[in-house]
């Protein structure tokens, strides 16, 4: 008995299938990496949020006659000494964007400080 062989061999068809399924699961793999990286990012971002916020409450408590008058955070972070070595790295979120603050006195002798984060804002909505 003369036994056959089997030739195996795969079509375009069969290969351009294939591709596909790897590139939709490559996207779909890259789109939940991307969403955690932006979650990473939100969280680092708030908690950077409260350490400035923490920072300039209780230097403005320290110095309410400056509330309104200074707005030269590098300085006063540098003043509180409760900052990093490079007070700038506190005064971006983790988007790489500068945080907009506001310092006004409150009411009964409260400071409140508004910081707003443009990065996080964006990333948040998404």
């Amino acid at each position: 008995m003369k036994q056959r062989k089997r030739r195996f061999s795969v079509t375009l068809i069969e290969m351009i299938i294939v591709m596909m399924l790897i590139a939709t699961i490559t996207g779909a793999l890259a789109l939940s990496y991307q969403r955690s990286l932006d979650k990473g990012r939100l969280f680092a971002t708030k908690h950077r949020v409260e350490r400035l916020r923490a920072i300039l409450t209780l230097y403005f408590s320290e110095h309410p006659d400056q509330i309104g008058t200074r707005n030269d955070w590098p300085e006063i972070i540098n003043e509180s000494g409760l900052g990093p070595p490079n007070p700038l790295t506190l005064l971006r979120d983790d988007f790489g964007e500068a945080f907009r603050i506001g310092v006004e006195p409150g009411a009964n002798g409260v400071v409140e400080i508004h910081i707003d984060s443009q990065g996080a804002a964006r990333a948040a909505r998404t």
